[in-house]
């Protein structure tokens, strides 16, 4: 179901890069992406914790390595190849920051420097930030928290801390492209992610349980116009600095949720649709391809419907042969750094 969710996540963001009318709200995919990363990174966290005692920051680092840089790094090779018009100290210099995983800040902070086909990659900055210091703060206080409750209510605090950064610098005359691409005004879709996993971790909230459509019917009454406003706002309207992306954290985490409770027949349907599983399966690949091949293409004197018919299948082709060829090789290493109970 997961990977069904990562496949939407995905297609709404090559959808927003095609710039196709009325679909702008494409870019919330990244969202979702956040609030996934940190339900599963925590996850994973937590189980090591309640199995060892401990978490080996030196093996989550190792795994997280092997697998995010291969990929990344056959990306940042091919966009030094004479195919890509901007010059070449300036494509070495984006090159450098994304390869250290710095995309983000020079988006928010300088936001005329071209980082060229390689600008999408400012999400995969904020998500590595994240990684770095999430689990040693996950540690600390797995350490220091006496109970599950004051565990969770210090994560709250911390996804409150978030949405009220984002909205004081919002009021203090902050650009968009700061809001939007620091690690402070975007980590609540994180902590959402990272909320939801404690809560089901430590039993507070129960994945097994079945929801009642009655129940589902009336949280959909009482968010469907605040998505709605969402789903027809752009990412730089501030409504969504205000409240649009705080909506979004939480609609993501409900959306994570139902999928792994049981019921909810329609959206388990959708989200085992086989292709949209498999293009959740090499997502990562999707990702990283989908601007600089959209950004070729556009360039090319094609008709629109034979641009588009060869965006989506070179991007798949070349996502498939990334995770296939490169990815899973070094993921099959990843079970050197496995935790040991």
């Amino acid at each position: 179901m997961l990977d069904g969710i990562r496949g939407l996540a995905v297609v709404a963001v090559m959808i927003v890069h095609m710039k196709i009318p009325y679909l702008q709200w494409g870019y919330l995919g990244v969202d979702v992406f956040f609030t996934l990363s940190g339900f599963l990174i925590t996850t994973i966290l937590v189980q090591e914790w309640v199995e060892t005692g401990t978490i080996n920051f030196r093996n989550f680092y190792a795994r997280r390595a092997l697998r995010l840089l291969p990929a990344l790094s056959l990306l940042l090779i091919a966009t030094l190849l004479p195919l890509n018009p901007v010059a070449l100290p300036q494509r070495l210099k984006a090159a450098g920051i994304a390869l250290f995983y710095s995309s983000n800040w020079v988006r928010a902070l300088a936001p005329d420097f071209n980082l060229s086909a390689l600008a999408h990659t400012w999400s995969l900055s904020v998500e590595e930030q994240f990684y770095f210091l999430w689990p040693i703060a996950l540690a600390l206080l797995l350490r220091r928290c006496s109970s599950a409750g004051k565990l969770v209510s210090i994560l709250g605090l911390a996804t409150l801390a978030s949405i009220a950064c984002r909205v004081v610098l919002w009021k203090a005359g902050a650009g968009a492209m700061r809001l939007y691409n620091g690690l402070d005004t975007r980590a609540d879709s994180l902590l959402a992610g990272c909320l939801l996993s404690l809560l089901l971790s430590f039993g507070i909230l129960k994945s097994g349980i079945r929801i009642r459509p009655v129940a589902i019917g009336a949280l959909a009454v009482i968010a469907i116009p605040g998505l709605l406003m969402v789903f027809s706002s752009e990412w730089n309207d501030s409504y969504m600095f205000l409240a649009g992306y705080t909506l979004m954290a939480l609609g993501s985490a409900a959306l994570i949720f139902l999928a792994i409770s049981p019921g909810s027949p329609a959206l388990k349907a959708v989200l085992s649709f086989r292709p949209l599983v498999w293009i959740g399966s090499v997502s990562y690949g999707v990702y990283l391809w989908h601007y600089p091949i959209f950004a070729y293409f556009e360039g090319l004197g094609w008709p629109r419907l034979l641009k588009v018919a060869g965006m989506w299948s070179t991007v798949l082709a070349v996502a498939a042969l990334s995770f296939y060829g490169l990815e899973r090789p070094f993921l099959r290493m990843k079970r050197r750094f496995q935790k040991q109970p």
